[in-house]
Parts: C-alpha cells; structure tokens; sequence
C-alpha cells in the first residue's frame, strides 16, 4: 500500500520537473453563509467562461468522493493569485498555513462579510491537480479552519489551522474483529 500523500502522477511531476506539465493549486472556502456555493479559486490563468453575465477565467475540475461540497462533481475553481506557506513542524504549537489572496474579486469580498456575522469557523481545503488530469485531485489537504482573517479592497490574508485536532481519534481507522481476525483469541 502507498503511505505517501501524494499520487503517484504528482510525484512523477514533482521528480521529473517536466515542461509540458502544470501543477493547478487551488483553494476552497466553504461557510453557512456561502449562499448555494463554496469559494473556490485556482492559481492559474485559466480558460474564459461566462459565469451570472461576467467574463470570469478559471477551470472547471471535478472534486474527490469525499468532497465536504459537491463530490464527485465538476465545478469551476475562478482564476486569482494566493500564496500559501504549508506548515512547519514545530514541537509544542498546532501547525498552521499562512494564506493570502490577491486582487480578490468583489464577489468573494461579498461572501466573506456574510460571513463576519456568524460564529461558525471558515472551512479551507486545498487541492493540487495537474493540468493534465483535471478529474481527480492528486494531493488534498483537508480539515482546516481559517482564523485571524483580514481583507481589504484587494487583499485577503489569514492562518488556517487543523480543527479539533485534540478530540479526533486515533487512530481514525476502527479495528473490527470480523476484519481483523486476530483481534480474537
């Protein structure tokens, strides 16, 4: 069994650094208040679409089964610039991503103060694709909450944490005797 994160196709890309090959990052922000919709944003130019009578670019890729919104579906990622800083790995302190987004449109502006007036915790997944494969993410990294987040006409910044680490069990798998024969004495 694979115990890496990442596909093997993404591992591939990685390693061998070839030129006809893109790595599409995306970001997904889900709340109560995104109204019918996650915020979902690809760091990729993209294609040209007609979304609600606006020119919008981005791409349409299809999310995991276990997508928290949408699985399995094709759903389209619009175009805008982030940075995301993965997390160190310091002794004593919850790892924590840096986010920021660039030159955010006012849609997603709007979003965000729907959401200041709830208490319910912004949810983040990020996702790789390669251009190639559009159908299925390649690495995934999921259960995040967004904290400490600050906007500005153009700007978008904040830290995403794991959630509720402490009351998660581990491991996550259960350990039935009828799967497990050994389990039984």
């Amino acid at each position: 069994m694979n115990e890496d994160i990442w596909e093997e196709a993404l591992q591939e890309a990685y390693a061998t650094a070839p030129t006809n090959e893109v790595i599409l990052h995306t970001l997904e922000l889900r709340h109560p208040s995104f109204v019918d919709t996650a915020i979902r944003v690809v760091m990729d130019i993209g294609t040209s679409f007609t979304v609600e009578d606006e020119e919008v670019f981005g791409h349409y890729l299809t999310l995991e089964d276990s997508a928290p919104d949408s699985p399995q579906q094709s759903v389209f990622f619009q175009s805008c610039m982030f940075d995301l800083n993965l997390p160190e790995q310091k002794e004593g302190s919850l790892p924590s991503i840096g986010i920021e987004l660039d030159n955010v449109s006012r849609l997603v502006i709007q979003y965000l103060d729907n959401a200041i007036g709830q208490r319910a915790p912004i949810e983040l997944t990020y996702r790789e694709y390669l251009f190639s494969d559009k159908e299925k993410p390649q690495f995934i990294l999921g259960g995040l909450t967004m904290r400490q987040v600050k906007a500005n006409a153009g700007k978008i910044s904040g830290t995403a944490q794991f959630s509720d680490l402490i009351n998660k069990s581990f491991p996550s798998k259960l350990y039935r005797p009828d799967e497990f024969r050994g389990l039984t004495q």
